[in-house]
C-alpha cells in the first residue's frame, strides 16, 4: 500500500507515493505560548541572568553597541531592538554614541531593504513575502553612520586577543573593545552547528581566519559536531572557549538578550544576561517545541524549496548543505542508521549564482580534483583567503566571504561517511549531482527502487515534505 505526500521542490510541492507505514513529520507548533512578545522581551531586560541589568552598566556618558544576527538566521530583533533602544534612552545613553552592528561573519553583507524584510526565505510564508527584522524607521534613521556591518577581512576594524583554551584565534571586531557596552541580540533554533544557534558574537564578529579555527574539518568536521545535543557537541565548546577568551581581554561581560520560536513563528521565551546564564533556560525551552520524538530510519526522503540560506537549491553544494542539516539533527543516536538512504526532491540543476557566492564554482571544481575536504582544505584554504577578486566582492559585493565554501564542505564530510547513498531525484542536471558525490535519480519512483536496493524491502522510512520551508526541528531519536 502506498500514500500520497507533497513535498517541497522549488516554488510548489510535488506528489509522491510512499509506502503507508512511511512516518511522516512536519514543524508544528507545540508550546501552547501566547504569541505577544513585548512583556517577555521586557521581562528578560528587567531580569537578566547572571548580569546586572543595562540601566545599571551604562549611563549617559557610555558608548553602547548593538550587535544582531544577520538576515539569514532565524532572529527576533525586529521585537528586540526597539526595546533595547527603550533600555538605552531610559539610561539617559546618548541616541549618538549607540550604534547597531550586523554580525555577519563570512556571509555576505546585506542592504537596508533585507535588514526590514528578507525574503530569501521559505517557513511556509507566501512566495515574496518575508521575514521582517528591525523596523524600517530604525534603520531609515541609524543607516548608514550608525548602522554598521561586520567585515570579516577588514583588518583595521579587528582585534587580535589571542587564543581560546581550545587553541583557537580570537581576532574580533573592535567595537568590542572600543564600546562600554556591547550588547548582542539573536535567536535561539536548531541548527547543524552547535545544536542551537545563539553565542553570536563568537562568530559573527570574528574574522576569517579567527572563525576558521573553529569551522574546518577538524572541528565541525569531527564526528563529536556532527549531532544536535549543544551540552556535548564539540563545535559549541568552542564557541563557548572564544566567548570566554574575548571577555577575559576586554575585561567586562556581554551582555545577551536571545529569544526561543516556535513551529508558529510565535516567539515564546526570552533570555536576558550572560552568555553561560543564559544557555541552559534557553535550550530547555527550545526542547520543549523543537525536540521531536523519532524512530531511527533506513530511509530519509525531504523535500528543497528554492532557498537554502546561502543561495538557491540549483546549486548542488547548497543542496548537500541541506542534507547535513537533516542529517545532523538529532540527539541519542543518528536519525538516520550508518549506512542508510537521503533522498532529496530537488531542482539542482548546477547553477551557481556568481554575484552572492562567486568562489563556490572555482572551490568546487577543485574540491573535485582533489577527492575530498580534508585534501581540499589543506591545499587551498590559505589561499583563498588571499584571493583579491573574491574579496573585493565580499567587501563591496554583496557577496559571501570566499573561503565560505569551505565551510560547507566540512560539515558535508559527515554526509559521505554516513550515509550508504545520498540520491537527488528530479534533479535538472545529473552531472551537478555526481559533482558533489551525490547519485541521480530522474524522479521518486527511480529514487526509492535505488533505495531499497541498498537497504532492502520495507525500510523503515522518513518523510520530510517541508524541513526547509517551516520553523526548524530536531529528533529524539529511540
Amino acid at each position: 500500500m502506498l500514500k500520497e505526500v507533497r513535498i517541497d521542490r522549488w516554488e510548489g510541492q510535488i506528489e509522491i507515493h510512499v509506502p503507508e507505514s512511511a512516518t511522516v513529520v512536519e514543524s508544528e507548533a507545540r508550546g501552547g505560548q501566547s504569541s505577544d512578545p513585548i512583556e517577555k522581551i521586557r521581562n528578560a531586560l528587567r531580569n537578566p541572568l547572571g548580569m546586572e541589568r543595562i540601566k545599571a552598566i551604562v549611563n549617559k556618558g557610555s558608548r553602547v553597541a548593538v550587535a544582531l544576527d544577520d538576515p539569514t538566521k532565524v532572529s527576533p530583533s525586529y521585537f528586540t531592538i526597539p526595546l533595547i533602544l527603550e533600555e538605552l534612552r531610559e539610561a539617559s545613553v546618548k541616541e549618538e554614541n549607540i550604534i547597531l552592528m550586523s554580525a555577519t561573519g563570512t556571509h555576505r553583507q546585506y542592504t537596508p531593504s533585507e535588514f526590514i524584510e528578507y525574503r530569501n526565505v521559505g517557513y511556509g510564508l507566501p512566495l515574496g513575502k518575508g521575514i521582517p527584522r528591525i523596523p524600517k524607521e530604525i534603520v531609515d534613521h541609524l543607516w548608514p553612520h550608525r548602522f554598521l556591518r561586520h567585515d570579516a577581512a577588514d583588518a583595521e576594524s579587528l582585534v587580535n586577543m589571542g587564543y581560546s583554551r581550545l587553541g583557537d584565534l580570537v581576532e574580533h571586531n573592535k567595537i568590542l573593545v572600543d564600546y562600554d557596552l556591547v550588547i548582542y541580540t539573536g535567536g535561539v533554533q536548531p541548527m547543524k552547528w552547535g545544536g542551537y544557534s545563539g553565542t553570536g558574537v563568537a562568530v559573527g564578529l570574528g574574522s576569517a581566519k579567527s572563525i576558521a579555527s573553529h569551522h574546518t574539518i577538524g572541528v565541525i568536521g569531527h564526528r563529536e559536531s556532527c549531532h544536535s545535543d549543544p551540552r556535548t557537541h564539540l563545535y559549541r565548546s568552542h564557541k563557548d572557549a572564544v566567548m570566554e577568551k574575548i571577555e577575559e581581554f576586554i575585561g567586562r561581560k556581554i551582555f545577551f538578550m536571545e529569544g526561543v520560536c516556535d513551529g508558529a513563528r510565535d516567539w515564546t521565551h526570552f533570555f536576558a544576561g550572560h552568555f553561560k546564564e543564559i544557555q541552559e533556560p534557553a535550550w530547555k525551552a527550545a526542547d520543549q517545541d523543537r525536540l521531536y520524538p523519532a524512530e531511527q530510519a533506513d530511509v530519509i526522503v525531504a523535500g528543497l524549496p528554492k532557498w537554502a540560506v546561502y543561495d538557491t537549491t540549483r546549486n548542488p553544494l547548497v543542496c548537500v548543505s541541506a542534507a547535513s542539516s537533516i542529517l545532523r539533527a538529532w540527539v541519542g543516536k543518528p536519525i538516520l542508521r550508518e549506512g542508510g538512504v537521503l533522498i532529496l526532491i530537488a531542482v539542482c540543476d548546477g547553477y551557481i549564482d556568481p554575484d552572492t557566492v562567486p568562489s563556490y564554482a572555482d572551490i568546487l571544481d577543485l574540491y573535485g580534483k582533489m577527492g575530498n575536504a580534508r585534501r581540499l582544505e589543506e591545499k587551498y584554504l590559505d589561499e583563498f583567503f588571499l584571493r583579491e577578486d573574491y574579496l573585493r566582492k565580499y567587501r563591496f559585493g554583496y557577496a559571501v566571504h570566499p573561503v565560505h565554501p569551505f565551510w560547507l564542505l566540512a560539515e558535508q564530510n559527515y554526509v559521505h561517511d554516513h550515509l550508504g547513498k545520498l540520491i537527488i531525484a528530479t534533479a535538472e542536471n545529473p552531472e551537478a549531482v555526481r559533482k558533489v558525490g551525490g547519485t541521480w535519480a530522474e524522479d521518486f519512483d527511480h529514487a526509492w527502487e535505488m533505495a531499497e536496493k541498498l537497504v532492502g524491502k520495507n525500510p523503515r522510512c522518513l518523510v520530510l515534505p517541508t524541513f526547509f520551508t517551516k520553523f526548524p526541528f530536531k529528533f529524539a531519536v529511540r
